[in-house]
């Protein structure tokens, strides 16, 4: 969804985010499937090579700030902030539109649907998809840093503003959003 976004880096990305939901919960049920392992690897190389040129966004901006601050691997940051980022991005057209692309061409809706209706069919797989690896919430992966959260908000609403992930975010995000974004993963 990146503004910098091209066809090359749609059809990288696209690939990676099919193999990953195709592939993803047998690497992690089982981790010695050497296959499955490379098919992850083949999905998080063409990941890399579409975000080397489109960049990132509000997701990586606000993932580095939950790693730095609370030790949180930066995949599982990452992970418990799509859909949260999903929904606020989509608040631009343009976004929508690439969001629900992404959905149709995963198969996860028709190809008739609107894009509201894709975009929830998205949001739900990847709910569904966090759910069959077992990822905590959150509140779970903060553990003891839980009760230190809400103090640490306004350092890293500013830390992610100042990321430079957050320049190629489709949607502009003010300090006050980020911060309504953090409050609202707890």
């Amino acid at each position: 969804v990146s503004p910098r976004a091209s066809d090359f880096t749609d059809a990288l990305a696209e690939k990676a985010a099919k193999l990953v939901f195709q592939y993803l919960p047998t690497a992690v049920e089982k981790g010695d499937c050497v296959a499955t392992r490379g098919k992850m690897h083949n999905a998080s190389t063409l990941a890399g090579m579409a975000f080397s040129q489109a960049g990132l966004g509000l997701n990586h901006a606000i993932a580095h700030q939950l790693g730095g601050q609370f030790h949180l691997p930066h995949g599982l940051a990452n992970a418990l902030l799509l859909t949260t980022v999903i929904r606020f991005n989509a608040g631009v057209p343009r976004a929508a539109k690439r969001y629900a692309r992404l959905a149709k061409a995963c198969g996860f809706c028709p190809a008739e649907a609107n894009d509201i209706a894709a975009i929830n069919a998205l949001i739900q797989q990847i709910e569904l998809l966090k759910q069959r690896c077992a990822l905590p919430s959150l509140a779970v992966a903060l553990k003891e840093g839980r009760s230190n959260f809400s103090a640490r908000i306004p350092a890293m609403v500013q830390a992610a503003l100042a990321d430079v992930t957050l320049r190629t975010n489709p949607r502009p995000a003010s300090a006050e959003e980020i911060r309504e974004l953090l409050e609202e993963l707890l």
